[in-house]
């Protein structure tokens, strides 16, 4: 799909958490942005390092566990139960997707993977308010850097941000 159609895309998934789920539509106009940000950055940036075997599903279980400990400890462990099952469905995809790979996420399961860290950061950082925001962070802090890496040296080298590229930062090591 051209890369407008999945933002687009991304954006009804991100209102609708919004407006279906009642502590994010009661939080506030604030909180219905960083909401909406927050699952169209993640969706992408789990897209972006979706590109070596087993690396996005390896991040995401580690972000989904993190993110687990934070809402259990938050006091919401019905969410954190969902960042746990995240997590289970992540590893039961690495076995198959360790190097080389038999399968892969592809656009839909990294966005979907993204979409759901997105949510699970917002119910953190909506609890938490900075403190919380700033903990998620942490939990997503390797997507954060591949999605500013991969901006900055896209604007610096004049290519489109919408279309794919190689050298990412995880390329580069390679």
């Amino acid at each position: 799909l051209p890369a407008l159609v999945r933002v687009v895309g991304i954006l009804i998934v991100a209102g609708a958490f919004v407006l279906m789920t009642p502590v994010v539509r009661d939080a506030g106009a604030g909180w219905w942005l960083i909401a909406l940000l927050l699952v169209l950055v993640c969706a992408n940036a789990v897209n972006i390092v979706d590109g070596q075997d087993g690396l996005a599903g390896g991040l995401a279980v580690v972000a989904a566990l993190a993110l687990s400990l934070l809402l259990s400890a938050a006091g919401l462990p019905s969410v954190a139960v969902t960042a746990l099952a995240l997590a289970g469905a992540l590893v039961g995809c690495l076995v198959w997707n360790r190097p080389p790979a038999r399968i892969f996420l592809g656009n839909g399961g990294a966005y979907g993977v993204g979409t759901l860290l997105g949510i699970l950061a917002w119910f953190v950082a909506g609890i938490g308010g900075m403190r919380g925001l700033l903990a998620a962070g942490a939990c997503l802090a390797p997507f954060a850097f591949e999605v500013v890496f991969t901006v900055v040296r896209r604007i610096r080298g004049e290519a489109t941000l919408a279309g794919g590229d190689r050298p990412h930062s995880y390329d580069l090591v390679a």
